[in-house]
């Protein structure tokens, strides 16, 4: 059997029996789109006789290529198998846009039910269903795309589909760290040095990245000697001694080897990550900023001291890595947020967003636009940094896309980081 027929079997056999019952018909939902009268939307609905969606008329298919935005929860279903079958059967040879909605019906978004409720797709599709799909974008994606970008079914499959793909495997199982070690080069400081494996940081600034100890490696050294021969170098430095903690931390015990010696934990941070960006404008014009003016800048709206503005300007301007920071002003110049961006290959990190101006969506204004001049730069997946008690910046990421990565936190002997 061929690949086209076993996507059309496995599409069948997925959505065999399923009913349309008092779902949004095909007709309907173009008198939905045109604004039509109840009258109107029933006429059309009586003209839909159709009892199997196998049954549903490929010229209609074709004729009718926003019906996944008009109808509800239950024609989306029972519509959903009819369309696939069709693109499957018909491809690309074919003027109708029925095409693209043959792919949009299954956004990773989901869509809002009859309660306004947003429904993730396996919510609205059995699991059997969200194999079908799944199997179904990949043939689309890799047969009839091509090397073309007429659909998205490739970032469809890649965003959300591929779990549900037999032995799947997750194509950015690897951007968790991937945007750990873009995030080392990112906050590195003149002050560093490596200790049996371990990164120690003695930056002055505010940034606990910059001033902490990263355990890269397994050393040679017994647990207790490195720590005594990192505290030397800290209190040289005049800085408190801290190990930052992440998932890959060593030895693979660390965490729970400091906790033991009733080292307490510290400011956790969640890191998030945005699998893919889009090529679309920035929202608004932002102005870009040196690094000595944006640390100001910056360091003004936190509440830094001299010494830590002075600390972040000469670690971003010195960075293995460039910054580029920007400032979003309203009409008359006054500051309404900023924030920086590092572009390394095809990954950018967003770092230090501040809003002078709170909750009126600045914030978020400015992050899309960093990160479409990003994308402009070559970047194609994003990541960034929060507390994790933020709920409300984390809120914010999330529906810009952005999905948690993993969780670090700092441990110390000392009662408090400052």
């Amino acid at each position: 059997m061929d690949r086209r027929q076993a996507v059309l079997d496995q599409i069948h056999a997925a959505f065999d029996g399923v009913q349309r019952g008092d779902g949004t018909s095909l007709r309907e939902s173009q008198v939905i789109d045109d604004h039509g009268s109840h009258e109107e939307r029933q006429a059309a609905r009586a003209l839909d006789t159709d009892t199997r969606w196998q049954d549903v008329p490929d010229d209609l298919i074709a004729k009718h290529y926003s019906a996944f935005s008009f109808v509800d929860l239950a024609g989306h279903v029972y519509y959903a198998p009819a369309y696939m079958s069709w693109l499957v059967r018909t491809g690309y040879d074919t003027p109708s846009n029925s095409t693209e909605s043959a792919v949009y019906a299954f956004d990773p978004r989901g869509r809002y039910d009859g309660q306004h409720q947003l429904r993730a797709p396996n919510e609205m599709f059995t699991p059997a269903q969200c194999e079908a799909i799944a199997t179904y974008l990949s043939y689309v994606a890799d047969v009839l795309d091509g090397n073309s970008c007429c659909s998205d079914a490739r970032q469809y499959l890649e965003d959300y589909w591929w779990r549900f793909l037999p032995n799947a495997t997750d194509p950015f199982a690897d951007l968790p760290l991937r945007a750990e070690l873009a995030g080392l080069d990112a906050s590195a400081p003149p002050q560093q040095a490596d200790i049996d494996g371990w990164l120690i940081r003695l930056s002055p600034g505010k940034a606990k990245r910059s001033r902490c100890i990263n355990a890269l490696r397994q050393g040679t050294l017994p647990l207790d000697d490195l720590l005594a021969r990192c505290r030397q170098a800290y209190d040289a430095a005049g800085l408190p001694l801290a190990v930052r903690v992440t998932p890959w931390s060593q030895p693979a015990d660390l965490d729970e080897r400091l906790a033991a010696k009733g080292w307490g934990a510290f400011d956790a941070a969640d890191v998030m990550v945005l699998n893919r960006l889009l090529p679309v404008p920035p929202l608004v014009e932002l102005q870009a900023l040196d690094a000595a003016r944006y640390a100001a800048t910056v360091g003004a709206l936190r509440g830094s001291s001299d010494t830590a503005i002075a600390a972040h300007a000469e670690r971003i301007a010195n960075a293995p890595v460039t910054y580029q920071g920007f400032v979003l002003n309203d009409a008359d110049g006054a500051l309404l947020a900023c924030g920086q961006m590092v572009v390394a290959g095809d990954l950018v990190g967003l770092y230090d967003i501040a809003s002078a101006v709170q909750r009126q969506g600045h914030g978020q204004r400015l992050c899309q636009s960093l990160l479409a001049l990003a994308y402009q730069h070559g970047a194609r997946q994003a990541y960034l940094q929060v507390g994790s008690d933020n709920e409300v910046a984390k809120r914010l990421y999330a529906r810009m896309g952005f999905s948690f990565a993993y969780r670090y936190h700092y441990r110390s002997p000392e009662q408090e980081l400052l």
